[in-house]
């Protein structure tokens, strides 16, 4: 079952280009394989193949520690959801999230956690909620586990 089953075609235009029309890599590639001639280019590795990211585009994202500070059921859901309130550090402020988390955790587990949350995606209405960001997990099979930071890291730090 996957935690975030989001149809994403239905996203406007102007929002699907929020990583903007960033140059492919191949050029900053292939000075850095003179640089060091001990490391190939991966043919694969172009910005423009399918499932492939450039490091510009991802360097766009900020990713950062969140505290968990209130959790609520999404009522009316097609499946289990979370309205969550996370704290995002003096800059970012505190922000709802809604996440599929809802089978995997308890709110008894969730609050005062730390986790991963994509701070800048752009919002969305998900269940009627507007949601402010998208918290970070793994999925393998039926288990999900949040990434969280595996030291007490300051709320609003960033990742990268």
């Amino acid at each position: 079952m996957a935690i975030d089953s989001i149809d994403y075609s239905s996203i406007e235009d102007s929002n699907k280009d929020a990583l903007g029309d960033l140059e492919p890599i191949e050029e900053r590639e292939k000075v850095a394989v003179k640089k060091d001639e001990n490391i190939a280019a991966a043919p694969h590795a172009s910005a423009d193949s399918e499932g492939i990211a450039s490091f510009d585009k991802f360097a766009v994202l900020d990713i950062r520690v969140s505290k968990i500070l209130e959790v609520d059921d999404v009522a009316g859901a097609k499946k289990p959801l979370y309205k969550l309130r996370v704290d995002l550090g003096e800059v970012l402020g505190v922000r709802t999230i809604v996440a599929g988390i809802a089978a995997y955790y308890s709110k008894d587990e969730l609050v005062n956690r730390k986790i991963i949350v994509i701070a800048n995606l752009a919002p969305r209405s998900i269940a009627g909620i507007m949601s402010q960001g998208m918290l970070l997990a793994a999925e393998d099979g039926d288990a999900v586990s949040l990434l969280q930071p595996d030291r007490d890291m300051k709320v609003g730090s960033k990742i990268g």
